[in-house]
């Protein structure tokens, strides 16, 4: 559920984002992109909330996940997670 609870701002230096091999309208949604697969590759996040932070739905996400090698991490809280995002929750 976007809009609600806790957000986070995270400041980048001009010249950080300057050095980032992207267009200025694509930036924040490649650096959105790179931390949600982090997050899901290490454990920290389920398919639905890296979905979520990327701003794509579980479906796409997986096949983002798929082209970079990144195999599915899924266990039984994991699916908890996912049926509570899918309620809404």
């Amino acid at each position: 559920m976007r809009g609600s609870g806790m957000a986070l701002t995270i400041e980048v230096p001009d010249d950080v984002l300057s050095a980032l091999p992207f267009p200025p309208g694509e930036k924040e949604g490649r650096i959105r992109m790179e931390m949600a697969c982090l997050m899901y590759r290490n454990g920290w996040l389920s398919l639905g909330k890296a979905a979520e932070l990327a701003r794509l739905d579980s479906f796409l996400m997986g096949r983002e996940l798929a082209s970079r090698g990144i195999a599915m991490n899924y266990d039984e809280e994991m699916l908890h997670d996912d049926l509570a995002y899918a309620r809404g929750k």
